[in-house]
This record gives structure tokens, C-alpha cells and sequence, in this order.
């Protein structure tokens, strides 16, 4: 509490000074979220908190990954319809994957708290694998059998089995397969996703190589 009192030149004080409260703060405010937990959709809900005596509703900010700061006041404290010193970060439309969510605050005393951390990931499930191209069904032997793949999902790595054999991966969307024996063959291609599914059916074609000189097609890729 601090009273202001006015004095006349001849030392006379006013007897009904000005009253006024102040608040001193020298805490930085401290925020919290409650981070989701297990896989999430592509439109994410975060919750937090700030704890501070003189919480600035405009002085909460966020940013996702490497990204600068949302503008202040993005969020707003509180949010519509909760309760006191409480944000809501909304994230729209995100892809699969994982992701680091950061937010800091700033209170009406311009002190900055520390950065609240939180790491989710989303995921709608595994993907499904798909031959783009692949060589015809008889193959000749004399160049390399190849295939290009997809899956239904904006990024993903691949590994392959071929007849039977152990897992290779594959960064890219297409396989070149040299020096295949001339007999039947089985290719399997299963892809993951950025948020660590693999897909458990994979894409499976069969071909044979045959040797030279017996009318069979090249082995260059077609459609499926």
C-alpha cells in the first residue's frame, strides 16, 4: 500500500491522501501443459497453465519444432471458457509423425518464464504399400528386374524381401534387382511411416526371369 500526500508552501499536508496498492513482482511466471499421450490425430488440443501474480492475458506464446513464436496473444490466458491462468494451443492438420511443442510466457511485469516442452506424436495408423511399376510377368535375364512403389501416405521408407529372404531397406521409391537367376521369383515390399508404422500386408509380386532368346519381354517396368 502507498499514500501520496500533498503539502502547501507552508508545510500544511493534505489529510485525505491518494491510496493506491501496488503489487511488486519479481517472479517470472512459470507455465506448464499437459502434453496428449499415445498416438493423436492430425488436429491436436493442448492444455496449459500459467502461475504468476500478475499473469498478462497477450503473453503467452508457442511454436512447433524449429519454427519462430506464434505472435503474442496466440494463445489467450484464459482461453474461452476455462478456468483462470489456463491456454489452449489448437494444432490443425498435421501430419504423421513426431513433434516438439514449446511454450514460453511473459507477464504484465515483463518477465519471461522458462519454455514448457512437450513431445506427441501423430499417427493414423499404418500404411498401405502399392506397386507403381514392376517388370512383366516374364522377365528376360539380361538386365535388371525393376520396380517403383508408393504408399498412401505423404512419407515413407521402405524395406523389401526378396524370395524369402532376410529384410533390406530401401530409402528411396524404387528397386533395381541385378542378377537375379533365371527361374521364379517372389519380391515383398512393406513401408513405414514418419511415425515409426510398418505396414504388416505388404505389396507382393511374382515374376520370372527367363534366359534370352525365348520371346520373352524385357525386364523395364510396367503398370500394374
Amino acid at each position: 500500500m502507498r499514500k501520496v500526500l500533498a503539502l502547501t508552501p507552508e508545510g500544511w499536508a493534505d489529510p485525505t491522501p491518494a491510496v493506491a496498492a501496488v503489487t511488486l513482482d519479481n517472479t517470472a511466471p512459470v507455465t506448464t501443459l499437459a502434453c496428449p499421450v499415445g498416438p493423436q490425430p492430425p488436429n491436436v488440443r493442448v492444455y496449459g497453465t500459467v502461475t504468476d501474480l500478475l499473469v498478462d492475458p497477450m503473453g503467452t506464446q508457442y511454436k512447433l519444432g524449429d519454427a519462430g513464436y506464434s505472435p503474442p496473444g496466440n494463445p489467450i490466458v484464459p482461453c474461452l471458457g476455462c478456468p483462470d491462468n489456463t491456454f489452449l494451443i489448437q494444432l490443425n492438420d498435421l501430419v504423421e509423425g513426431q513433434y516438439t511443442l514449446t511454450v514460453r510466457s511473459t507477464d504484465a511485469a515483463h518477465l519471461i518464464g522458462n519454455e514448457a516442452v512437450c513431445e506427441f506424436v501423430v499417427d493414423v495408423g499404418a500404411p498401405d504399400t502399392f506397386f507403381k511399376a514392376h517388370p512383366p510377368r516374364k522377365a528376360a535375364g539380361a538386365g535388371p528386374s525393376r520396380f517403383v512403389f508408393g504408399c498412401d501416405e505423404l512419407a515413407c521408407t521402405y524395406g523389401y524381401v526378396l524370395d524369402g529372404g532376410a529384410i533390406q531397406q530401401v530409402m528411396e521409391d524404387e528397386l533395381a534387382l541385378d542378377g537375379l537367376a533365371v527361374g521364379l521369383h517372389t519380391l515383398k515390399v512393406f513401408a513405414m511411416d514418419s511415425a515409426g508404422n510398418m505396414d504388416l500386408t505388404p505389396a507382393v509380386y511374382t515374376w520370372s526371369v527367363v534366359a534370352e532368346g525365348d520371346g520373352s519381354c524385357a525386364s523395364l517396368p510396367t503398370m500394374p
